[in-house]
């Protein structure tokens, strides 16, 4: 089950925020629901301990990172990286939501696309990927 944000004003000054917001996205409560979702999942995970579960939690990550590398490098090397870039966010969400019962499918872990695109967020979070062509600038010293 997805479960509601406690408040609206959780996690604002994230790191994952401050990308989204740096790369012209204005709302973000989906995405801070996503995020919480995500926590609470990886949290029950972690503390069931099941190898198997944890397993499959990390290759759910390495394929959202897998999707999101192709798709930020394409942007990368376009014409107009400052522009293109950003568009990668959109187009994962979407991504995760179409592949959810595909490529992301777990028999392991009962993630919804809104847990996976909360993996996503997390990832963002800690700066393994992110909405500009300078992400990774952003967790030095901007706080």
């Amino acid at each position: 089950d997805i479960q509601r944000l406690p408040d609206e004003k959780l996690y604002e000054k994230s790191m994952f925020i401050k990308k989204l917001i740096v790369a012209g996205i204005q709302e973000t409560i989906a995405a801070k629901t996503q995020f919480f979702n995500a926590e609470l999942l990886k949290s029950e995970i972690h503390d069931k301990g099941d190898d198997g579960e944890l397993d499959e939690l990390v290759s759910l990550y390495e394929k959202i990172r897998s999707m999101w590398e192709s798709r930020f490098n394409e942007a990368l090397n376009s014409k107009n990286p400052k522009r293109e870039v950003p568009k990668v966010y959109s187009k994962m969400l979407q991504e995760i939501e179409n592949t959810d019962k595909k490529t992301l499918v777990s028999s392991r872990i009962m993630a919804s696309f809104v847990h996976k695109q909360g993996f996503m967020q997390q990832l963002s979070d800690l700066c393994e990927i992110g909405w500009t062509p300078d992400f990774r600038t952003l967790d030095e010293g901007n706080d």
